[in-house]
């Protein structure tokens, strides 16, 4: 017995909504893995820049100051590597603030400038974490990150 037109038309549009929906899954799973290893990652650049409030330069120098630095710069450049488009930017900023306060950092001078230098360094370190925390609290809100 053959089947009506309507019947077969039913059957394939069933087929192709099946399809569509495993589809669908797939690409969903996919972004939910890209999504945690994301989020995974920002929360270690968070932990990184966290670790900061632990630094007693009295007591270790500039050498923990140095060795925080370095842990949120490799802790950066592993979530630029998963950051989408709207994040990547913002990494990228902390990264090149963060290069560039390492370089004053590591070229101590007994001056007032070089303090003044340092500053205006961490000022600008400080801004790209603001604007990034800013803009990662939504794609990972079970991330806790504070403005500085």
């Amino acid at each position: 017995m053959k089947k009506s037109p309507l019947k077969r038309a039913a059957i394939a549009l069933a087929a192709v909504a099946l399809l569509v929906s495993i589809v669908a899954g797939c690409s969903s799973s996919s972004s939910k893995s890209s999504e945690a290893k994301y989020c995974d990652s920002w929360q270690k650049v968070v932990e990184s820049f966290n670790a900061l409030d632990g630094i007693a330069i009295t007591t270790s120098g500039l050498s923990g100051l140095e060795a925080a630095v370095n842990d949120i710069t490799a802790a950066a450049k592993d979530l630029a590597s998963s950051a989408d488009s709207l994040l990547k930017p913002k990494v990228e900023a902390l990264q090149d603030a963060l290069t560039s306060f390492g370089n004053t950092l590591s070229s101590p001078q007994l001056s007032t400038d070089y303090v003044d230098k340092l500053k205006s360094e961490s000022q600008k370190v400080d801004d790209a974490w603001n604007d990034l925390v800013n803009t990662a609290k939504t794609s990972c809100p079970d991330v806790q990150a504070s403005s500085v």
